[in-house]
């Protein structure tokens, strides 16, 4: 992919997920989504998920790489430093590190038959709801969400099948293209459902990006940003 178009994607990656934390975190705390703390958290949840996608797929200078992700890294902590405390949180980042590191290299995970279909749901599930939930910004419950991730990824798979087809087994090549963006479309509208959406309009709007092949890949990836955009405007 050409570069600038693969920086472009993942900046706007960065950005739904940002925007997508700041909602998630004004379902508790309302209109104090705009403090300071939270604002800065989201904003490092999306710098670092948005830097780890680029470095997936651009292989940029290792030395430069190392650089960003310190500096990332810092700022993540100082955004996060009211969890230092907790063995916890720093058991779960070094799962984190261990995991996104062994991606493709080392235990080379995401090779292995299916896992990825599971591990990668798990794992934003656990940057974005328990890492948040334990620092107080909103309650870390929601197997909607693990549900919700789930869905993407099968979807983001789906994008991948010429790519992936005899490297990776994936549950999308298990199922077919059209099996599996039903089976998108399915979760997805039960996500809306239990997270009481318009369902109506989610509906027709899944239909639309699931059969019109104008919209480029990880179109998906906007859900992010208009449920954050919903979350905090409802």
């Amino acid at each position: 992919m050409h570069f600038s178009k693969l920086l472009s994607r993942n900046i706007l990656l960065a950005v739904f997920v940002a925007v997508y934390s700041l909602g998630l975190i004004s379902q508790t705390h309302g209109i104090a989504w705009s403090s300071q703390l939270f604002f800065m958290q989201a904003m490092t949840q999306g710098l670092l998920i948005g830097q780890f996608y680029y470095w997936l797929h651009e292989r940029p200078s290792k030395y430069l790489q190392v650089i960003l992700f310190c500096l990332s890294g810092i700022f993540y902590l100082w955004a996060f430093q009211g969890l230092w405390s907790f063995v916890f949180f720093w058991l779960l980042l070094l799962l984190l590190s261990l995991l996104a590191f062994n991606y493709e290299n080392g235990l080379k995970w995401r090779k292995i038959p299916y896992l990825k279909n599971f591990l990668i749901p798990v794992l934003w599930f656990i940057f974005l709801n328990i890492i948040p939930g334990m620092s107080g910004a909103f309650p870390t419950s929601g197997s909607i969400y693990i549900l919700f991730y789930f869905a993407l990824s099968l979807q983001a798979d789906r994008e991948d099948l010429d790519q992936d087809h005899g490297q990776i087994k994936t549950i999308a090549g298990l199922l077919g293209t059209k099996t599996s963006g039903y089976v998108v479309i399915f979760m997805l509208a039960l996500c809306a459902y239990l997270l009481l959406l318009p369902l109506t309009e989610t509906l027709i709007l899944l239909v639309v990006m699931n059969r019109e092949h104008f919209f480029p890949k990880r179109s998906f990836d906007s859900l992010l940003f208009l449920l954050g955009l919903y979350f905090l405007f409802r």
